[in-house]
Formats: structure tokens, C-alpha cells, sequence
């Protein structure tokens, strides 16, 4: 199912699969694994969280997500205050992911917490996102607020063409995750030092924050630094801060240190430059070769990447095949007669063009046996698909006459449970068992066998370490849905409606064309007739 939200009243177009849900807290409420959301280009104003597996949330323009909590406020009657309790630096989160959503893809979204600090308040901490939920990814966000923007506390989360604005400490958190190909500005909020990340790494981790291929920007005259290892009280474990900051491009007025968040606090932190620049400088504190596993990581987690955008991109040419084949079958079965009277006129006159070629190869006056008989040899291919047409236009009417009684949501989430475990452009290699295995289950889904399907889990994606092959099939595919535009008959939809009546016309103008054609082959073929001494 996929649900599109929207405050807008006169939405009425939604495509087959689509649910209009009045709020984004009634459209996560209900949603299950494997579903999506659309959001519209509208302001989204609450708490919200999301405790849902694989579901993926899209702004079809850029949507907004906004609340305006802090640390040190009094909960709201409607987020179940009491009059006494605080949010706290965690409850302050415009959107929070839960620990079971797992898989989570956000895309083309502001998250934001609007809340401005205030000179003497205690618990100025206002989170825009927080994730407890390892495997996210996040694509193209703007993540906006002041001091604790983003939370990240959970391992292998990935965020590619973001944008992250704070002050203090601002990209935070236990978490393992890379922000790659991203803008990061840094704030003047009244007086305080800006400090651009504060990671605390539990000793079990091994990675913390890796930022890469990104560029930082600043306004104000504030003090500014990298970042502080932070060391929480009631850790769940040994803390020891870790932070890469690899191809990033920093303005001037940032102290390229990460400095201790508390005085007398351990100094049992790292943080790594490579390939960086400050003014045009090349800034490295560590050579790369020192920093394998990083790298490996970053491979790992971004060929991970690669691979949900692989799965997309196989989804969207799987519908787009599937919106096709429909579309077309309501086509034929409207004008079936036209179709049929159209593919008997066109093998009868390849048959008069192949039966005049013949007389054309023959010396004049003479006598040809069975004449008749290669003619039609020669264009029995053409009458076999002509009974093969009647034959799909006969079971096009029997789909167009049953088609609403398909559960087509368990079909979507059987086809996503293929192609995200089982289709061999994600496999490690395409060997003959894997696409004996894919070609099974594929088969199976033709035939509605969903006990079958069941078995294929997300969870058993085997990880493909091969970018450029990655990229290939993204690029190979990308191709084939270009062909499958291309070959749609766009000319014959209007607003997701078939125009019928312009179908029928062109179709008895080719009609009239062939009978026209036809004609004319009688007509010559009467000529040679005299000829060669044959009728025709």
C-alpha cells in the first residue's frame, strides 16, 4: 500500500496502490512493512515517530517536519504532559526513529525544530531527528535547528546529500554513520562557541562518525571548533569518541580541533583529517593507509547504498512493465474488433505482396505450380500470430473482467521481497543457481504462489563489495526504463485516463490505410494475372 498524505483537499488523482490518510500520524500509525509514503509540499507540525521496518517516507516536493520542543520545557497536554515533566534533550525530537525501524528510508525532506534558544534558559537542547535504528538512509534531508540537531545513536545509518544546520553540538550521538556529499553550516546562536559534532562512540563500535566528501559553512564571528567527545552520564558502556573527517573542505574560521566537552574529562578520544582543505590548504593529521578499516566501512556502507537505489530502480521498472502491460490490456480489449479485423488485414496483404514478389521472379507466360501454396508457406507465420492474438485478447477480457479481485498489496510486498533479496543484480555474483533461484521464485509470483514468496527476507541480501558493477546495472536499468517510456503509449493517456475514442479513430485509419493498400496489390496482381497467364 502506499499512502499519500496530503492537507491539500482537492487531491483526488492517487495511482492504483494509493490511500489518502488525512494526517502523517494516521498514515504511521497504519503502516506496515514495505510501505510508502508520500508526503506534499506541506508543513507537517507535531511530534512524530517511527517504529515500522522497511517503510519509506518521500516529499514529493520537499516536505516540512516541524515541532518546537526543548530540554527544559513542560510536555504539552496534547504529547501527554502532566504539568511537571520536561521533555528532555531525547523527548525534544521533532521525528524519532524507534530501535524497530530498521531499514528506514527518508527522502527529499526538511526535518526541522524550530524552537530559537533563549538567553538564561536551562536545556536549550532542541533535537530536530534522532535514530535508534541501525541500517537507515537518508537522502537528500535539510536537518534544521540550533544546539543538538542530529541525533544519531544507533550503527550504520547513511546520509548523502544533506544539509545539517546548528551551533552546538550539533551532529551527535553513539551511533556508527556517514554523512557523505553533504552541506554543513554552522551557526551563531547568542554568545556560545559552536562546536560542530559531539560523537560519543561506545568502545564496542568501531567507526563512530565519518564525514566525507562534504563541505562546511559558517556565519558569525563566534568561536568555532570541529567538535567535543562527549561522555554522558549512565552510558551503557565504555565511551571512547571517534570521528574522520576525509575529502571535507572547512572555511577558515573553524579551529580544526576536537576538544573535551568538560574540564577533566578523559582524553580517550580520536578524530582523524584526511584529504581535507582549509583556504586552499591541504589538511591530513593522520596518513590514510593508517585508516583501513574506516575506509572499509565506508566502502561497505555505501555499497549498501547503492544497492537500495539498485532496488528502486528495478522496482520502478518492474511497475512501470506492470502499469504498461495494463494499460495496453484495456487498450486491446476496448477495440478488440479493431485489433482483430487489423492483424487479418495485415497477413492478407503480406500475403498479396509475398504472392506478387513470387509472380515477379517467374519468366512471363509461363505456367507456376502451386503458386498458391508457397504464398501461403511463406506467410503462415503471420496467420500463427494472428490466431495468438485472438488468444491474449481472449484472456485480456478474462484479466480486465477479474483484475479487481487481485490482492494487489500482497503482490507489491511479494515483488519488493524479490527483488530486494533474491534478484541477481544484487546477488555477489549471477551464476546459473542464482538465476535458476530468481527465475523460481519469479515464476512463483506470476502464479500468485505468496506461501512461497513469503520465504524471500530482506535481512538475507548477500552484500555486493563491487561499486562499478553496482553502478552498471544502475546505469543498465536506468536505460531499460528509458526504453519502456519511450515504447508507452503516452499519446493515448491523459491524466492517468485512457483516451478510448482516439484509440478507436487511429486504429480505423490504419484499418482503412491497409484496405487502401490492399487495393492496390489486387490491382497490380490483376495486371500480372493477364500476364503470366494465372488469375490471381
Amino acid at each position: 500500500m502506499k499512502y499519500l498524505v496530503s492537507k491539500k483537499e482537492n487531491l483526488s488523482k492517487i495511482d492504483r496502490d494509493g490511500k489518502i490518510v488525512e494526517t502523517l500520524a494516521e498514515a504511521l500509525l497504519a503502516a506496515k512493512e514495505y510501505d510508502t509514503i508520500f508526503l506534499y509540499d506541506d508543513t507537517y507540525y507535531g511530534k512524530y515517530v517511527i517504529t515500522t521496518s522497511h517503510l519509506t517516507i518521500i516529499g514529493v516536493t520537499k516536505a516540512k517536519i516541524t515541532y518546537d520542543a526543548r530540554n527544559g520545557m513542560i510536555v504539552r497536554k496534547e504529547d501527554g504532559g502532566d504539568g511537571v515533566k520536561t521533555y528532555g534533550t531525547t523527548g525534544s525530537a521533532s521525528l524519532t526513529v524507534k530501535p524497530s525501524a530498521t531499514y528506514l528510508r527518508l527522502e527529499n525532506l526538511i526535518i526541522e525544530n524550530s524552537y530559537h534558544r533563549v538567553p538564561g534558559n536551562k536545556g536549550n537542547q532542541n533535537v530536530a531527528f534522532k535514530t535508534e535504528a541501525c541500517f537507515g538512509t537518508y537522502t537528500n534531508i535539510d536537518f534544521i535547528s540550533e544546539q543538538d540537531t542530529l541525533y544519531i545513536d544507533a550503527s550504520d545509518n547513511y546520509f548523502d546529500n544533506c544539509y545539517i544546520e546548528g551551533d552546538v553540538d550539533f551532529i551527535f550521538g553513539s551511533g556508527d554513520a556517514i554523512i557523505n556529499n553533504s552541506t554543513i553550516k554552522m551557526l551563531q546562536i547568542l554568545d556560545s562557541n559552536a562546536y560542530l559534532c559531539a560523537p560519543d562512540t561506545y568502545a564496542s563500535s568501531k567507526y563512530g562518525f565519518i564525514f566525507a566528501n562534504t563541505r562546511v559553512i559558517s556565519i558569525g564571528n563566534n568561536k568555532k571548533y570541529l567538535g567535543r567527545a562527549w561522555y554522558p552520564g549512565g552510558a551503557k558502556e565504555m565511551v571512547i569518541p571517534r570521528v574522520l573527517f576525509y575529502n571535507v573542505d572547512f572555511p577558515q574560521d573553524v579551529d580544526l580541533r576536537v576538544i573535551t566537552m568538560h574540564e577533566g574529562d578523559p582524553l580517550n578520544f580520536s578524530y582523524y583529517i584526511v584529504n581535507s582543505l582549509q583556504a586552499g590548504k591541504v589538511i591530513n593529521n593522520i596518513e590514510a593507509e593508517k585508516l583501513n578499516s574506516y575506509f572499509d566501512y565506508y566502502k561497505a556502507q555505501y555499497n549498501n547504498y547503492l544497492i537500495n537505489r539498485l532496488a528502486d530502480f528495478i522496482l520502478a521498472k518492474e511497475c512501470l512493465l506492470y502499469q504498461k502491460a495494463v494499460y495496453i490490456a484495456k487498450m486491446n480489449y476496448a477495440i478488440k474488433d479493431q485489433i482483430i479485423e487489423f492483424q487479418n488485414l495485415k497477413y492478407k496483404l503480406n500475403y498479396l505482396k509475398t504472392k506478387e514478389d513470387i509472380l515477379r521472379s517467374i519468366p512471363y507466360n509461363q505456367n507456376v505450380d502451386s503458386l498458391e501454396d508457397k504464398a501461403y508457406k511463406a506467410t503462415e507465420p503471420n496467420l500463427k500470430e494472428i490466431e495468438e492474438t485472438k488468444t491474449i485478447l481472449s484472456m485480456t477480457e478474462e484479466y480486465i473482467e477479474t483484475s479487481d479481485d487481485i490482492n494487489h498489496d500482497a503482490l507489491e510486498f511479494t515483488m519488493r521481497n524479490i527483488i530486494l533479496s533474491l534478484h541477481p543484480y544484487v546477488l555477489e555474483s549471477s551464476n546459473d543457481e542464482t538465476l535458476k533461484q530468481y527465475n523460481t521464485y519469479l515464476e512463483a509470483f506470476i502464479n500468485e504462489d505468496l506461501d512461497e514468496l513469503l520465504k524471500a527476507k530482506y535481512e538475507d541480501l548477500p552484500k555486493c563489495s563491487d561499486i562499478k558493477l553496482i553502478n552498471k546495472h544502475i546505469d543498465d536499468i536506468k536505460e531499460e526504463i528509458n526504453k519502456i517510456k519511450n515504447e508507452f503509449p503516452f499519446e493515448y493517456i491523459k491524466n492517468g485516463q485512457i483516451d478510448f475514442e482516439k484509440l478507436n479513430d487511429d486504429y480505423i485509419k490504419k484499418i482503412i490505410n491497409l484496405k487502401a493498400d490492399i487495393a492496390k496489390v489486387e490491382f497490380r496482381l490483376e495486371e500480372r494475372a493477364h500476364i503470366s497467364g494465372l488469375e490471381s
